[in-house]
């Protein structure tokens, strides 16, 4: 009786670290390609930043808004708590996709509240004057 109270306690503590870990929001530098998207978007444990040349949002603290999973597809929003004068976004949504660790990441920078809201109500699939989405690569280095 006593083993199989150690292994049920057992099993909820490791279920409970596994659900903390996954609580934790990705860190990490990306980088952007092309004319609109070429940039960094780093993602620490407190800051996040997204630099672009058409917006800088410059090392600004972040509420963690949702992380969750939908068609094989990692989601992971967060709401900006402080902008700079020259950042245009007040949400960013890191999107993965894909079995490589490097590849298949995409951000979407949403202007307002609003906007992300009608976005995800509408299964991702709307496009608003607001928005600005980049494919990105993790750089594994940092």
């Amino acid at each position: 009786m006593r083993l199989i109270y150690r292994v049920c306690i057992s099993t909820i503590l490791v279920a409970a670290i596994a659900a903390k870990a996954k609580a934790e929001p990705v860190t990490g530098k990306f980088e952007g390609t092309g004319r609109a998207c070429y940039g960094t978007l780093t993602i620490q444990a407190k800051t996040i930043s997204w630099l672009t040349p058409f917006s800088q949002c410059k090392s600004m603290s972040y509420a963690l808004v949702s992380q969750d999973k939908q068609n094989e597809q990692d989601r992971i929003t967060y709401r900006l708590t402080s902008r700079s004068e020259n950042c245009r976004f007040a949400v960013l949504s890191l999107t993965h996709s894909g079995p490589a660790e490097n590849t298949g990441w995409e951000v979407t920078g949403y202007g307002s509240e609003q906007s992300y809201l009608g976005d995800k109500s509408s299964g991702y699939t709307a496009r608003n004057e607001d928005m600005m989405s980049c494919y990105l690569v993790r750089n594994p280095g940092k």
